[in-house]
C-alpha cells in the first residue's frame, strides 16, 4: 500500500523508505524522520510527549498512600 501524501496526525508521509514498511515522513515541526509503517499513528516525530505520560509528580499524587 502506498501511504506517500498521507496525514497520519503530525506526519505527513512523503515517500517509502529502505527497508519493509518503512517510510520518509515529515513532521508539522519541520523534522523528518524514517518511521515504521506500525509507529505512523504516534502522531509525531517525537517532538512531542505521549499524552497519555504524565510527569512523575502529577502521576504520584492522585494514588499516593498517605502514612501516618
Amino acid at each position: 500500500m502506498d501511504h506517500a501524501g498521507r496525514r497520519y496526525g503530525m506526519l505527513t508521509v512523503i515517500e517509502r523508505a529502505e527497508g519493509e514498511s518503512k517510510w520518509l515522513c515529515r513532521c508539522d515541526c519541520g523534522n523528518t524522520k524514517i518511521v515504521h509503517g506500525d509507529l505512523m499513528r504516534k502522531k509525531s516525530c517525537g517532538c512531542l510527549p505521549p499524552a497519555s505520560k504524565k510527569p512523575y509528580g502529577e502521576a504520584t499524587k492522585k494514588h499516593s498512600i498517605r502514612q501516618s
